[in-house]
């Protein structure tokens, strides 16, 4: 099975299981266009990413959100985008529920959730190596 950069699946197993994933690592950033509503996408750099490092092109203020998952697939944590107009925070980016800045690691292959109200660019960055 093939998966494109940045694509992100839920494996559900019965038993605990080994996966193992090959292939090259790209040092470039992924763009993943999205449609309205959710996407679900990954971290698919070898090393973590903060949430702020995902940039979102045509957002939509307080519209378009990140939905953090655990491992079962649940959501522990939702980040809305706001511009710094919007929001009063030092800059444009994702927030927590205090309406700060949030500081969210993304472990390498970790997936989420990127819930658009239109059509948008989600760029995940690269790494150098």
């Amino acid at each position: 099975m093939t998966f494109a950069p940045g694509q992100s699946v839920l494996i559900d197993t019965v038993d605990s299981a080994v996966l193992t994933f090959a292939g090259q690592v790209s040092t470039e950033d992924t763009v993943v266009e999205t449609v309205p509503g959710f996407n679900f996408v990954g971290n698919n750099t070898p090393v973590a990413v903060n949430i702020q490092d995902i940039k979102i092109a045509n957002a939509t203020d307080w519209g378009d959100n990140i939905q953090v998952l655990d491992e079962g697939g649940a959501t522990i944590a939702t980040y809305y985008y706001a511009s710094a107009e919007q929001s009063g925070a030092a800059a444009d980016g994702w927030l927590d529920d205090t309406l700060a800045l949030a500081d969210v690691t993304l472990e390498p292959g970790q997936g989420i959730l990127i819930d658009t109200v239109d059509v948008a660019e989600v760029t995940i960055p690269g790494v150098d190596l």
